[in-house]
């Protein structure tokens, strides 16, 4: 899955939100401690595609 967001070129930030990391940075973890909405990380998980 990771290997999916990366090839993406989705964002490092964005991809562990969605796999349950935890942010790096001080700007993000502290100024930002919610991070995405839940529509945001649906948006990024509809973009999967499951091998066929």
């Amino acid at each position: 899955m990771v290997e999916t967001f990366e090839r993406s070129r989705i964002p490092e930030t964005e991809v562990a939100q969605i796999v349950g990391h935890g942010k790096k940075g001080l700007t993000y973890r502290v100024c930002s401690p919610n991070g995405l909405t839940i529509r945001q990380k649906q948006e990024l998980v509809e973009l999967l595609r499951l091998p066929t």
